[in-house]
């Protein structure tokens, strides 16, 4: 096991600049997720820590020793990638001994931990096989059994698992989560797959534009997300947004949108400074009933999408067919009897309700 610990890294390619003076700190044993779109400089970051990039500037150490220079073959780390790249003319047991072979570790000895690797991974039974011979799934848990074999300090993942299937990804995801239990070894992952950071990770480094959004627990950076960007790239679908400010109305307090009014409590309507504010809600805070009080609005279902286990609704608030309307995602339940052209009330309680500044920063709830 061993720390991990950027400090004020930047990586330049040319005038791009791909990482923007990042600090991370992962933990003995943990497992930290590097999430985000493609571009956000998560994979950069990563070939950093594993020494395929050099920093243009700032520190990366492990286990507490400077490493930006060091070769990768010298940082008791072990790589993952996309792509599983197996040796075809090897069988399963050659293709997880390689490492140790090219170590010069002893015939005895590298046969000794092939079978024990192979049963951490359940993969005894394929150690005569060639690469051929194996699914995606056995593929990868070779890649994986080549990786630990080694005894790493830390492990590097680079989209592992986007290769396979649905549901191998389901079941990959829950193998790796295990392997880190099993093996209490530092693990760093990156995905742009919200669904394997938030099953997966101790914590959760959010990136966008080269920078680090947010870094806290899955719980954290889903409930408490600190900007507009980690609240829209966090969920599915992301968090509702509508631009607008708070304002009173007939001597009631309350948010103003361009098609509606939300009546608030006023401890909410008192909780920013700045009255330019946009209200955040997720798809399945909404609910979808008759007013009972403050914080309902009437909205229009433009659009219904059934996905088998729940029924989306896309919700507008005003007539025109323009591209500037507002449009809500709600979840709800799957039997819901609904009509395209259907008005509907809409509650949006207040403690679902999220506002954010005009640079996209969380206001509330602080």
């Amino acid at each position: 096991m061993a720390e991990v610990a950027l400090e004020g890294v930047t990586k330049r390619f040319g005038n791009t600049l791909a990482v923007d003076n990042i600090d991370l700190s992962v933990g003995n044993g943990e497992f930290v997720v590097l999430l985000g779109p493609s571009g956000c400089g998560k994979t950069t970051t990563l070939n950093m820590i594993a020494g395929l990039e050099v920093p243009t500037a700032g520190s990366i150490r492990i286990a507490e020793r400077a490493v930006e220079r060091v070769p990768p073959d010298k940082r008791d780390i072990a790589m993952v990638f996309q792509s599983i790249a197996l040796y075809p003319h090897m069988t399963v047991a050659q293709n997880i001994g390689f490492p140790l072979k090219m170590a010069r570790v002893a015939r005895p000895e590298i046969n000794r931990r092939v079978q024990e690797v192979s049963e951490l991974l359940h993969v005894g039974e394929l150690l005569n096989r060639r690469v051929h011979e194996l699914s995606g799934g056995q593929r990868q848990r070779i890649a994986l059994g080549r990786a630990v074999i080694r005894n790493p300090a830390v492990f590097l993942f680079d989209e592992p698992l986007s290769s396979l299937d649905a549901k191998l990804r389901v079941e990959m995801r829950v193998e790796l989560k295990k392997l880190h239990e099993r093996l209490g070894a530092t693990f760093i992952y990156v995905t742009h797959d919200q669904v394997e950071a938030l099953t997966m990770a101790d914590r959760i480094a959010v990136m966008d534009a080269g920078r680090i959004q947010q870094y806290g627990s899955p719980d954290d950076v889903y409930h408490r997300p600190a900007n507009r960007m980690v609240a829209n790239f966090l969920g599915d679908p992301g968090m509702n947004f509508v631009a607008g400010r708070m304002a009173e109305r007939n001597g009631t307090h309350g948010f103003q949108a361009p098609e509606f009014f939300l009546p608030l409590p006023e401890s909410l309507y008192n909780a920013v400074s700045d009255p330019a504010v946009t209200l955040g809600i997720r798809a399945e805070s909404v609910e979808i009933e008759a007013p009972r009080g403050g914080g309902a609005v009437n909205g229009i279902v433009f659009a219904t999408e059934p996905v088998g286990s729940d029924l989306f609704l896309d919700i507008s608030f005003d007539e025109s067919s323009g591209e500037s309307r507002t449009l809500f995602k709600v979840r709800t339940q799957p039997d819901r009897v609904v009509k395209v052209g259907e008005t509907i009330p809409l509650l949006l309680p207040a403690e679902k309700i999220y506002l954010f500044d005009s640079g996209g920063r969380r206001v509330y709830p602080q």
